[in-house]
């Protein structure tokens, strides 16, 4: 895994990466982190845990990752959602939770790397392969409420034209005809995560996207993207990923960041 690779959906992230390490930090995201071949480390103020092949972090834990020799991957996705309710129930609880490594996972890495494949589509199947191989864990089809489905789309297009405002949530619920309350009870039943923090996730993807197909610097792809300021972008960032993003941007990295639209 010469080259690291980062996957962006809406409610999830995949990054891939050989020799990796993280800095003390908590996060939003739950992180479900396990190694393709040699174990690594995760430190909590309270103690160390060792020799890990497979390891579920809840959100907000605060640990530090050490895997400089490994072949990392790093499944984040929303706690708000089924995928972590389902992992946090079948591994014991909430914390650092050690696990199995899945079986058969370095040759579904392989189809996943091989530049031949479609990568969001490969890498969508990846993250099913190992939710079912961890925990038996088999996504139900899903059908997006169709109101729900009007303001993703009005969001979508109100960030990538790069408006000034974010679309409150009164003018939102207006738009698909419901109450505020009843909008954003109805979104997060559906999506597994409030209006506003998908909203954040949007302006990431956004701010990714710039920085990495257009090269503008940080500065303005904070402001392109809606985020007062670039440090109010690098927070968001670090609180997603649990990596500051001078990580994915530096000039002296590799790593091809494919922003992925359906799941």
């Amino acid at each position: 895994m010469d080259v690291s690779h980062l996957f962006i959906w809406e409610s999830r992230v995949l990054f891939l990466a050989k020799g990796l390490r993280a800095e003390a930090h908590a996060h939003y995201n739950a992180s479900l982190i396990i190694s393709a071949d040699k174990p690594f480390e995760i430190r909590t103020p309270e103690r160390g845990y060792g020799g890990l092949e497979c390891v579920l972090i809840s959100p907000n834990v605060y640990h530090e990752l050490r895997a400089e020799k490994s072949s990392m991957i790093v499944l984040q996705i929303d706690p708000l959602g089924a995928e972590y309710r389902a992992l946090a129930n079948a591994l014991g609880g909430e914390g650092i939770i050690q696990a199995q490594r899945p079986d058969g996972i370095e040759k579904e890495l392989s189809i996943l790397l091989d530049p031949a494949s479609s990568r969001c589509e490969s890498a969508a199947a990846f993250v099913r392969m190992l939710l079912m191989r961890t925990i038996h864990y088999e996504e139900m089809p899903h059908t997006v409420d169709p109101r729900v489905a009007r303001l993703i789309a009005l969001l979508k297009e109100h960030i990538s034209e790069d408006m000034p405002e974010t679309v409150s949530v009164q003018e939102a619920a207006a738009h698909v005809g419901l109450s505020a309350d009843r909008l954003m009870h109805l979104f997060k039943e559906e999506m597994g995560l409030p209006i506003r923090r998908y909203v954040l996730w949007l302006k990431l993807r956004r701010a990714v996207m710039l920085m990495r197909t257009e090269g503008i610097r940080m500065t303005e792809a904070s402001h392109a993207a809606g985020f007062a300021d670039s440090a109010h972008l690098s927070r968001t960032f670090k609180d997603m990923f649990g990596i500051p993003p001078s990580f994915f941007f530096a000039n002296d990295r590799f790593v091809q960041v494919n922003q992925c639209e359906v799941w």
